[in-house]
């Protein structure tokens, strides 16, 4: 098994509201990424270089 971190968050100064989009963060151990979902389109809005063995997301509330 892979280890995986997740975390979904509206962006940064975004009301939370049903209209507001979330982005959900999911760490790619392999490929030293993290992929940023739209949760709205469940696609992925972009990658980000991490380095290798990527396995867990921090997200803190002021962005």
């Amino acid at each position: 098994m892979l280890p995986l971190g997740v975390g979904i968050v509206a962006p940064p100064g975004t009301p939370a509201t049903a209209s507001s989009t979330a982005y959900g963060y999911v760490t790619n151990y392999r490929a030293g990424t993290v992929s940023v979902r739209d949760t709205s389109t469940n696609t992925v809005a972009a990658m980000v270089g991490v380095g290798t063995s990527s396995y867990a997301v921090a997200i803190a509330p002021d962005g």
